[in-house]
């Protein structure tokens, strides 16, 4: 089966430290970002808060507008045309 790639306009939310460096979400949501981020960053030595994810040094929370890439699946033929007779030679 073939697909198109077909690309919107979106919103994301980019939260970046010093330390970390920067990660963006889909979400509106500054809070559910921020525990993502959270989430992100932290490894099985240390576990970050959203709290302790907002301490850090450099911690920046920007809007950014880009674009959205989707694949969606090309149209299937019709029952009609894929139905149709081959000619015979």
């Amino acid at each position: 089966m073939s697909h198109e790639v077909v690309t919107t306009d979106a919103e994301f939310l980019k939260i970046s430290t010093n330390t970390f460096g920067a990660l963006r979400f889909k979400t509106s949501n500054e809070n559910e970002a921020v525990k993502l981020y959270a989430d992100q960053i932290s490894t099985d030595h240390r576990k970050f808060t959203a709290k302790e994810a907002r301490e850090l040094p450099g911690f920046k929370v920007v809007t950014v507008k880009d674009k959205q890439r989707c694949l969606k699946p090309l149209q299937k033929p019709s029952s009609e045309t894929s139905s149709k007779e081959l000619p015979t030679p």
